[in-house]
């Protein structure tokens, strides 16, 4: 399943009025910080998955899996857009 330039564009309109009904409560004078600790968060958590993914790639599964191995990204990507929804949607 491949969604392109406008199905990417709608979820992101999706996902941002979500938030934007959470963030009324938040003034001028204390979303820096808020908005400052969500960077760091996410930047920390990107990290990490970045290193979680590297380090059992290069120990266990191996670099001659990524030579002749193929992932489908777009399915990746697709189950964590989807499984992102529907924790957001839950909680």
């Amino acid at each position: 399943m491949q969604t392109g330039l406008i199905g990417l564009l709608l979820w992101s309109f999706l996902m941002a009025n979500a938030a934007a009904v959470a963030a009324k409560e938040l003034t001028a004078s204390n979303s820096f910080p808020i908005g400052l600790a969500v960077v760091g968060m996410h930047t920390g958590a990107m990290l990490a998955g970045t290193a979680v993914t590297a380090l059992v790639a290069y120990r266990w599964v191996g670099i001659a899996f990524l030579r002749r191995g193929w992932i489908n990204l777009d399915f990746v990507w697709t189950v964590a857009l989807a499984v992102c929804g529907i924790l957001l949607l839950v909680a």
